[in-house]
Formats: structure tokens, C-alpha cells, sequence
């Protein structure tokens, strides 16, 4: 997190929540699930083209109506 505020990426509650926990089980010598971690992160990367199409859809139905 510390490196994307320093290079100027966002990052969202979430992410920050997430590596917080998975940190803290780091510091106390855990193992954070790595399936559970996975699907975060495949989580955040479909987050993005899913919603864009979405508001493409609705930008075009929106155009057909009006």
C-alpha cells in the first residue's frame, strides 16, 4: 500500500482492510489462505471490465430510448 500511495495509484478501503488483515496474520507468523486471496484479487481484477460494460450497456439502452 505504501508503494502505490508513493507512485500515485489508487487503491480503495477494501484492498487497504484486506492487506491489513493478511499483514497482521504475516506479523503473527500465519499463513493467510491462499484460495480466499486469490479470489480477492480476481475479484479486483474483474471488478473493472464488468462494470464498464455494464455502464456501456446502460449508456446504450439509455440512447436507444431517448
Amino acid at each position: 500500500m505504501f508503494v502505490a500511495t508513493l507512485i500515485g495509484l489508487p487503491i480503495s478501503g477494501s484492498q487497504v482492510l484486506i492487506f491489513s488483515v493478511v499483514g497482521a496474520g504475516m506479523v503473527k507468523g500465519e499463513r493467510p489462505d491462499k484460495k480466499t486471496f486469490v479470489r480477492i484479487v480476481i475479484s479486483w481484477i474483474i471488478t473493472f471490465p464488468v462494470a464498464a460494460a455494464l455502464s456501456a450497456l446502460i449508456y446504450g439502452v439509455t440512447l436507444a430510448i431517448i
